[in-house]
């Protein structure tokens, strides 16, 4: 599960992991634009997605389907019917908390361009909306998680995760997804069809002769 302030960089992380690992992405932002549109919405309507996206969750897991959940997971009220979940179904999780300041972290979610893919879905916010987040934000207590920066490259965060995942064993089943290589069988040509007979070739000539003349 992703966790950090708005503007941290969980979508820029979880997609991209999401690709590398077959996993499922399951992203706020994109949910709330398809239920509600491109709006702000408050804590009762944020809650209603929330619980939407662990019934998606509840059924990506019985079907042994890897989960990346993408949502202001702030408090730890929050987080823990997901852990209640997954433990239910004796499956591990991890907690990935992006870290941004605050200042970086707002210039990002008050200035959203819909054009780039990470912000296709999102919402800018106002300042009071990202000043509210933050005093609700509440840091991992006796839960599994690993700490990634939300300034550095991909490639980086992911270096930082995957030691993790091992560790809890994540990895035996969530594994990358294999280069796609098409294997095509040698083609066989048939040259006895192109074998034009000695009399049939002088046949064609004289055509083309008479065509000439």
């Amino acid at each position: 599960m992703m966790l950090g302030i708005p503007g941290a960089g969980k979508t820029f992380f979880s997609r991209q992991f999401a690709q590398e690992y077959g996993a499922i992405h399951l992203n706020f932002n994109k949910i709330k634009d398809v239920v509600f549109g491109n709006v702000e919405i408050d804590s009762h309507d944020e809650k209603k997605i929330h619980d939407l996206m662990l019934m998606m969750c509840e059924d990506y897991l019985k079907c042994s389907m890897s989960v990346i959940f993408d949502a202001p997971l702030l408090t730890m009220a929050s987080r823990r019917a997901l852990r209640e979940q997954t433990r239910s179904k004796d499956l591990e999780h991890l907690i990935i908390w992006v870290q941004t300041d605050a200042d970086t972290a707002f210039e990002r979610s008050a200035n959203r361009d819909r054009r780039q893919i990470d912000d296709r879905y999102s919402t800018s916010i106002s300042d009071e909306n990202f000043d509210a987040k933050v005093a609700k934000f509440q840091r991992p207590q006796h839960e599994e998680y690993v700490v990634i920066s939300g300034k550095h490259v991909y490639n980086t965060q992911s270096r930082a995760v995957k030691p993790k995942l091992a560790e809890l064993g994540i990895t035996e089943t969530v594994a990358p997804k294999p280069e796609l290589t098409k294997v095509l069988p040698t083609p066989t040509i048939n040259t006895s069809r192109r074998r034009i007979q000695p009399q049939r070739r002088a046949k064609i000539i004289s055509r083309r002769q008479r065509k000439v003349i």
